[in-house]
């Protein structure tokens, strides 16, 4: 079996001309304040310029923040509020990973719950709680890519098996990762599919796996997943990928550019699977459109809400 290799740059250019459009057929111009601060992970200033890159793309007016290294707590909480209070910014971004001294817990609890498009604002979360009497308002932009994945694959996962494989080491440091894995991810699936969370530690972790019909990967440990994990005809989407040095650039000549690699090893994993979705390159750029279209809601709704309230009473 050789499995078919689904990547994500057109459908993310599809999902961001879908978005575009919604936002010119409503009258909208979204404004995004896009945040970052300073931190060792040279990944970081690649995805702040990818995101401004996405606002571009889809017309948005971006207003990008860059935080020194040291920055508190109260300077970027009070840049949160401000912002919050700035009626001309619908969204406010902050990338992570942040320095030790910022919590991301904090700073999503910060951001006014309107202007959290990334669904990861507690509001937003405990209405995917089944005893949530509120409906839920914006699932988080990772499940909801793979969805728009598994469409385009056209793969219905209704009474399959999946399976989530995480890494503790990612879960236990990152909330948001660890939130996405336990809740969001099985918020997007039908009813009927059944699945469960397995760390890539459990000692019976490479059965479980080779259970799955639809094996979600999110590791920090490249290329650990390979044939003897993966049911036969499986759909394999592998989410995170991993820094493990710089590479030259193919573009770009004497350029050195950081290599990633996921924890998908692809070659041997093809050979069974039906259908991979690698890292990088298959559910990131989803993301990214996932994301421009998570931010035309948000923008559409708050201003819908605004009018609203300022309109003159009926008499």
């Amino acid at each position: 079996m050789s499995a078919r290799i689904a990547t994500g740059q057109a459908l993310k250019r599809s999902l961001t001309e879908q978005a575009a459009r919604i936002a010119e057929d409503s009258g909208i111009t979204p404004t995004v304040a896009l945040l970052r601060v300073v931190h060792d992970d040279p990944m970081l200033p690649v995805n702040f310029r990818l995101h401004r890159k996405l606002f571009g793309e889809a017309g948005f007016q971006v207003r990008p923040y860059e935080l020194a290294a040291d920055t508190d707590w109260e300077t970027l909480r009070s840049l949160i509020e401000r912002l919050n209070a700035d009626d001309d910014v619908d969204v406010i971004l902050v990338l992570i990973p942040l320095p030790a001294q910022l919590d991301i817990r904090s700073v999503l609890a910060t951001i006014a719950p309107a202007k959290e498009a990334e669904g990861l604002h507690l509001d937003h979360v405990m209405r995917l709680n089944p005893l949530s009497a509120l409906p839920a308002t914006r699932i988080p932009v990772v499940p909801t890519a793979v969805v728009h994945l598994l469409d385009e694959i056209g793969y219905d996962p209704d009474g399959h098996e999946v399976v989530v494989l995480t890494d503790p080491e990612l879960t236990e440091t990152n909330p948001v990762a660890k939130m996405v894995a336990r809740i969001a991810a099985f918020a997007a699936l039908p009813p009927n599919a059944s699945g469960c969370v397995v760390p890539v530690t459990h000692p019976r972790a490479r059965e479980l796996a080779r259970s799955a019909d639809l094996l979600v990967v999110s590791l920090q440990r490249p290329a650990a997943v390979t044939a003897e994990w993966i049911k036969p005809g499986a759909v394999v989407i592998d989410f995170n990928p991993v820094f493990v040095g710089f590479r030259p650039s193919r573009r770009h000549p004497g350029r050195q550019v950081p290599h990633l690699v996921g924890g998908v090893e692809v070659e041997s994993v093809s050979e069974v699977a039906g259908v991979v979705v690698p890292a990088p390159g298959g559910v990131g750029p989803v993301m990214l459109g996932a994301l421009a279209q998570q931010i035309v809601t948000a923008a559409v709704t708050r201003r819908a809400g605004t009018a609203r309230a300022t309109a003159p009473p009926r008499n």
